[in-house]
């Protein structure tokens, strides 16, 4: 039998302090009360049997439990009509009919309406299938004339033990943590949350309490990683044993892998290779199952994952994401998780970000890709990439050039953060001259990154000029209609220093914007040529010029030599009887026919007479 005790308050519904039992007084049951008596209730749905459902949640209808007994206390009964006899009974709703479980009767008729009839019956009645849980309800019973009422000394007694919760499930778990939710019941003591690695819980148990009966979850901390609880909950009811829920089963999850210094081990245009420090094979709660890997070209918040890559060996410390493919010149934010013994992925260790390589630019024909050449720089042009959308644009080019075609050598480069630009110019530091360089060139990404070259071909800086001899040396031979004009010749090695030949330039005018004279020769060390062809003018002044071939025939700049006139023409022979004017002792005076005052070429600045006794001039000259 249970022990009931309560604090004798009038009109109070009070639960027992052993937390074992309910006491109702009848006017909470029926109604408010008319004078000393509850008022009748009213018809329930056309059913006159007044229904009590007993509410320990002001939320819900009726409250749920296992109860092994029921108790109806001293009290008394009567109703509204004359001769009708009084009884009240306490069922039981198991979902499909009520069951009769006990009833107080008083066989005398109610005299008068406000008459009542006492009784002392104090019935004990055993539940039929106690381990099923119920909902009480209060009742006439049916056929006993009209309505009735329980006068307010009448006290209904439930005796009752606990049940355990329902719906529990895991949500969230941790790597050392985890929170079990369910839906409350009626806990006087509140709940006790049990996990053990043994599905018996013989193990070390770990144990997580509340003292409130409304609570709907619990979390249990200090658990190991990457191994498998066995939770279950009990609802706690004052001398009685718990009630444990079913038994689930969890897995924590996995430590997460740690960083390293260099975690981008190969990034491409649609794909990047991600590393970290991969967890011990041993002990179990240090390592994992595997790792996950998650890209995303937004932030993890949207759920905007793009690519993931996966794998089942702890050993692992790499992956690559490239399903769907990465779109290319875009920054991608990564994150890595150790995957539990059920391959679910744990909490994520951020991995930074890095950006995908741009696409490459596009080459020109030969003819358009160099557009100036010098000896120790050059212009080179490509097409450039479109603007948007942002995966098929470039942030910039870098331009690159290398006397080795695999460019293992010395590298010249030259770059530009301009993303509409198409020409470059590499001239730092500067190139050699008379020499072959390969040029390549690679669009820029959104970090600056250079992606894969684009060959433009190869070409050859210009040989350096031939040096000036002093003024004295320069001009060999002067004539009327030629000359022949000197230089210092470069050396045949060094390459760079060197030429494979050279072009001479005469002109009337400084700027050489007049008729240009000219000659060459493929020969290094060749160091004077004849202007002869066109022939020069007489007694014209020419100014003169020189430039090197480099080994691809590519003729470069000028290093002027100086200028000279050329010879003017002789002046004409008069007869012989009109040559020698005056003939002496020791002295002859000679004419000639004298020159026109213009054009230059067709006069002179002056006259010189020689004088010889030799026929070839080779003697004494006068």
């Amino acid at each position: 039998a249970a022990e009931l005790q309560h604090r004798g308050e009038t009109n109070t519904v009070y639960d027992a302090l052993d937390g074992r039992v309910i006491l109702v007084k009848a006017n909470e049951v029926f109604g408010q009360a008319q004078g000393d008596r509850a008022a009748a209730t009213e018809d329930i749905n056309g059913n006159a049997d007044p229904v009590w459902t007993p509410t320990h949640f002001s939320t819900a209808p009726y409250h749920e439990f296992k109860s092994n007994y029921l108790m109806i206390g001293q009290g008394a009964l009567g109703t509204s009509a004359n001769n009708s006899p009084s009884q009240m009974q306490l069922l039981v709703d198991s979902g499909n009919s009520d069951q009769v479980v006990g009833e107080a009767d008083h066989s005398d008729n109610d005299a008068a309406e406000f008459s009542r009839e006492s009784f002392s019956t104090i019935g004990l009645f055993q539940i039929p299938n106690g381990d099923m849980t119920h909902i009480i309800r209060a009742s006439k019973r049916a056929g006993f004339g009209s309505n009735w009422i329980a006068y307010d000394g009448s006290v209904y007694v439930l005796s009752e033990v606990g049940i355990p919760v329902k719906n529990i499930a895991v949500n969230p778990v941790y790597e050392s943590s985890a929170t079990i939710t369910w839906t409350p019941v009626y806990a006087h003591e509140g709940y006790e949350l049990q996990a053990s690695t043994a599905a018996d819980h013989s193990g070390t148990l770990f144990t997580a309490f509340t003292a409130d009966d409304a609570a709907a979850n619990l979390t249990t901390i200090g658990l190991d990683s990457n191994t498998t609880y066995y939770w279950r909950n009990a609802s706690r009811l004052l001398n009685s044993d718990n009630n444990y829920s079913a038994t689930i089963t969890t897995i924590t999850l996995a430590l997460r892998p740690e960083t390293l210094a260099g975690t981008f081990l190969n990034v491409f245009e649609s794909s990047i290779t991600a590393a970290w420090a991969a967890r011990p094979t041993s002990p179990f709660n240090l390592s994992s199952s595997g790792y996950e890997l998650l890209a995303t070209s937004s932030t993890f918040a949207t759920g905007n994952v793009v690519s993931s890559s996966k794998t089942q060996n702890v050993l692992v410390s790499t992956l690559t994401v490239f399903s769907a493919a990465l779109e290319s010149n875009t920054v991608y934010t990564f994150k890595v998780a150790s995957q539990n013994s059920a391959f679910t992925p744990g909490l994520f260790q951020s991995l930074g970000s890095t950006a995908t390589l741009a696409l490459p630019p596009g080459a020109l024909a030969a003819e358009d890709t160099f557009l100036t050449l010098y000896q120790g720089s050059v212009t080179v042009a490509w097409i450039s990439r479109p603007l948007s959308p942002q995966s098929l644009s470039a942030e910039g080019y870098t331009l690159e050039a290398s006397t080795a075609a695999d460019f293992s050598g010395l590298v010249h480069s030259s770059g530009s953060l301009e993303a509409s630009i198409s020409t470059l110019t590499v001239l730092a530091p500067a190139l050699d001259p008379n020499t072959t360089y390969y040029f390549q060139v690679r669009s820029l990404n959104a970090l600056g990154a250079g992606g894969y070259p684009t060959d433009l071909g190869a070409v050859s800086t210009l040989a350096q000029p031939p040096e000036a001899l002093p003024p004295g040396d320069a001009f060999l031979e002067v004539f009327v209609g030629s000359i022949t004009a000197a230089w210092a010749a470069r050396p045949v090695t060094p390459s760079s220093h060197s030429a494979f030949g050279y072009e001479v330039q005469a002109s009337s005018a400084p700027d050489y914007t007049g008729t240009i004279v000219s000659s060459q020769t493929t020969d290094v060390l060749v160091s004077t040529l004849t202007v002869l062809s066109p022939v020069l003018l007489p007694n014209t002044t020419y100014y003169f010029r020189a430039r090197s071939y480099n080994h691809a025939s590519v003729i470069g700049g000028f290093n002027s030599i100086g200028s000279t006139a050329t010879l003017t023409i002789a002046p004409k022979v008069n007869p012989p009887e009109d040559s020698f004017l005056g003939v002496f002792e020791s002295s002859v005076t000679v004419g000639w026919g004298s020159f026109e005052s213009s054009p230059s070429s067709s006069t002179s600045s002056g006259y010189l007479l020689q004088a010889c006794t030799v026929a070839d001039f080779s003697g004494l000259i006068i």
